[in-house]
């Protein structure tokens, strides 16, 4: 009877204490200071990311190609057009001294 009684005063006191985490409610709450955040299209990101990496792999038409999807990704951030079509001048540059 004893042991009985330990295992649901344990097992209650274990379910009370799950309420204690420190898990908090994510949803509107701003995000830390330490934390960058972006406001740029993630599509447009990402595709500017793996141009980058296939520039650095010496992949060049794939980069070009890469930069042109971010650039028709970001229709309305100017910051991110005036990149991807910097990006892609220099990958046809590349492009043009290597033939």
């Amino acid at each position: 009877m004893a042991r009985l009684f330990f295992a649901v005063a344990l097992l209650s006191g274990s379910l009370l204490l799950g309420g204690c985490s420190l898990y908090r409610k994510v949803t509107g709450t701003p995000p830390p200071q330490d934390v960058a955040t972006s406001e740029r299209p993630p599509q447009s990101l990402y595709n500017f990311k793996m141009g980058r990496e296939y520039a650095a792999q010496g992949r060049y038409e794939l980069a070009r190609e890469q930069y042109l999807i971010a650039y028709a990704g970001a229709e309305n951030d100017a910051v991110m057009r005036d990149a991807a079509a910097r990006e892609v001048q220099a990958m046809d540059m590349i492009i043009k001294t290597q033939r």
